[in-house]
This record gives structure tokens, C-alpha cells and sequence, in this order.
């Protein structure tokens, strides 16, 4: 039986989830890196990346076909990671993409209220809508799991400079946002316990995310 923790990422072949898996190649703990992906040519080019990045790491990168929006794939992801692992210790629901509506000159996120009149933009309804309904998942998550030992969290990365949105990564940085890894670094953090304190609740740089 493998004696890493086994952490299986959805979409983690770009964006975010690689920045993931990055950061735990970096860490002391040896882990075994489930690394998700739509595409399976994908997934293996990004392992193969990573792994050369961190050719002295003790973890180990494995890559599963997942396309969270297609109920056979995440069937045969599930029974993948039970026939070859025979258990799963962290999961990271990673995977997901927005596309944006609004003009590619407007930052994103946006918080402030725009000026009275006409045209107005609505900005991201349901992916902020989505977000909010994920929260509440996650409260239900951790209501229903608390007696069997499973942590269940949140994680508010905050703007990052990926391809999320639809700006481009250079378009984000140029409205803000910060180095992807950043985001890694604390998903990692969660990993390996040092947010335990938080458990049930939005976790973020610079303690839990008010509600």
C-alpha cells in the first residue's frame, strides 16, 4: 500500500491546480500526486513539466482523465483511484472556469458600485452566485462529515493571475492580481494541517474570510 498521502487535484494540468501541484512537489512530505485533467494528453504534459521542474522531489505524479461536468468520467476516475489506491486522503475540487461577459478593459473582480445611468454591466452573476452556493455546500459538507473525521474547507486564493475569466494571465497581473503560486502555497498549507483551526470555513492569507 502506498505510504504517501495520496491528493488527487481536479484540472490541474493549468491555472491554479498546476500552481498546486507545483507547490506540493516543493514540500517535505512526500506525497502521491493525482493530477486531474479533462484531457489525459494534457494532464501527462503537465506532469511531465512539473516533474522536471522538481526533478529531487520525493513526490510522485500520477495522471486520471476527469471532466467534472461529465457523470461517466468522475465514475471512472472514482473507481480508478479505489482499484489502484484503495483510498483517497485529500481531495481538491479544483477544477472549474468562467467566462467573461463583461469588456476585456474591466478588471476583474468588480466590488464597487458603478455610476448612475445606462449602459450598466452585470459583471459575473453566476460565477459569483456560484461561489456563494459553493460556501453553503461546504457548510453542509462539514455538517455531514464532522463524526467521520473528514476536514472539509474553503479556499479564497484571491486574484490570481491565471487565464481565469478570459482576460489572459497578463491582463489579470495588469489589473492586480498576484503570482499564481501564491495561491499554491496556501492550498498546501491546508494540506499539511496548518489550517486545521479553520476547519469549516473560508480560508484565506491573513486569517478566515468574514462572512
Amino acid at each position: 500500500m502506498d505510504s504517501n498521502q495520496i491528493v488527487f487535484i481536479t484540472g490541474a494540468n493549468t491555472g491554479l491546480g498546476f500552481e498546486i501541484v507545483k507547490s506540493l512537489l516543493q514540500s517535505d512530505v512526500a506525497y502521491t500526486i493525482l493530477l486531474g485533467g479533462r484531457s489525459i494528453e494534457k494532464a501527462n504534459t503537465a506532469a511531465k513539466d512539473a516533474q522536471a521542474q522538481y526533478p529531487e522531489s520525493s513526490s510522485t505524479i500520477e495522471t486520471i482523465q476527469i471532466d467534472i461536468e461529465d457523470d461517466d468520467s468522475i465514475n471512472q476516475a472514482f473507481v480508478k483511484i479505489i482499484d489502484g489506491y484503495k483510498r483517497l486522503d485529500v481531495l481538491i475540487n479544483n477544477a472549474g472556469t468562467s467566462t467573461l461577459t463583461e469588456t476585456a478593459t474591466s478588471p476583474l473582480p468588480i466590488d464597487k458600485s458603478p455610476p448612475a445611468g445606462w449602459p450598466k454591466s452585470l459583471g459575473m452573476p453566476a460565477y459569483r452566485a456560484s461561489k456563494c452556493g459553493m460556501n453553503m455546500l461546504m457548510r453542509q459538507w462539514f455538517r455531514v462529515l464532522k463524526e467521520d473525521g473528514v476536514k472539509v474547507w474553503c479556499v479564497s486564493p484571491g486574484h490570481l493571475a491565471t487565464g481565469l475569466g478570459g482576460l489572459g494571465k497578463e491582463m489579470n497581473a495588469k489589473f492586480g492580481a498576484k503570482d499564481p503560486a501564491l495561491g499554491g502555497q496556501i492550498i498546501r498549507e491546508v494540506v499539511e494541517g496548518k489550517e486545521d483551526e479553520n476547519v469549516g470555513k473560508v480560508v484565506r492569507r491573513g486569517g478566515p474570510q468574514p462572512w
